[in-house]
């Protein structure tokens, strides 16, 4: 079993490796008089991570089904940061939207999100 020691360590050598600046946007939705509404994206916070393309890695399943037609994204967070898919990535000039993240439990060392590229 490792120690809260040693997987603080090992978090810490993960973020060493996070060469990329990344945005973190939350919605604001504003109601319009027409019954819709309008949405302004903008910065809650920010975290070093690192940017992949989807294409090298192998994906199977429902989120493939997904991510299949568009330009899909890993990106590697800090672990314990916190994204969900209800917030967008700015990351060396493109802006994705999270499909998923992925929950490694109580020994994460990075936090990972499957992200498409916003049109």
């Amino acid at each position: 079993m490792l120690t809260d020691a040693e997987i603080t360590s090992m978090r810490a050598s993960v973020a060493q490796a996070l060469p990329d600046d990344v945005t973190i946007q939350a919605v604001t939705r504003t109601v319009d008089a027409a019954g819709g509404w309008s949405e302004v994206w903008s910065t809650s916070g920010s975290a070093k991570g690192r940017l992949a393309s989807e294409a090298r890695f192998s994906r199977e399943g429902d989120v493939s089904a997904r991510l299949s037609a568009i330009s899909s994204f890993r990106v590697t967070l800090p672990a314990l940061t916190a994204v969900t898919p209800a917030n967008r990535l700015v990351v060396s000039g493109k802006t994705l939207e999270i499909v998923e993240v992925l929950d490694a439990g109580a020994w994460e060392l990075a936090t990972i999100c499957h992200c498409a590229e916003v049109a």
